[in-house]
């Protein structure tokens, strides 16, 4: 999915959901060097998630029993190497769990409808950006 040079057009959705499974995951695993599945490595995309990684380190928490769903995506525009996707990804419930043991619910959250885009690597698609969409 990911390395279908039509995907953002023909099956944004499926594409996305296949970035937003990656993320989870490296999320999950509190592991910066998966992220190279899902961020173009550098970007600010990169940048953002290896902060909330390095963030859960720090504090000495991990997640547990975390999915991105993706409620909607949608091609807006891109050519061979670039696409922008508006998509809104949705977080399950899931569990923190503290260094000392402890764990702490938190509730599903619906997500924000926002712009990713999307550069072409050899790998496949990777999120370079996200931003909110340009008002209408």
């Amino acid at each position: 999915m990911v390395v279908d040079p039509e995907a953002p057009r023909a099956r944004a959705h499926d594409l996305v959901q296949a970035l937003a499974d990656a993320r989870a995951a490296a999320l999950v695993a509190r592991d910066e060097g998966r992220l190279a599945t899902v961020d173009h490595r550098g970007s600010p995309a990169w940048q953002l998630d290896a902060n909330v990684i390095a963030a859960l380190r720090d504090k000495g928490v991990r997640w547990e029993g975390l999915s991105l769903q993706v409620a909607r995506a949608t091609f807006v525009s891109g050519s061979g190497t670039t696409a922008t996707i508006r998509a809104r990804v949705d977080w399950t419930a899931y569990v923190v769990v503290h260094v000392d043991g402890t764990r702490e619910a938190r509730p599903a959250d619906m997500g924000e409808e926002l712009d990713l885009e999307l550069v072409r690597v050899a790998a496949g698609w990777r999120i370079a950006a996200v931003s909110e969409p340009p008002a209408t």
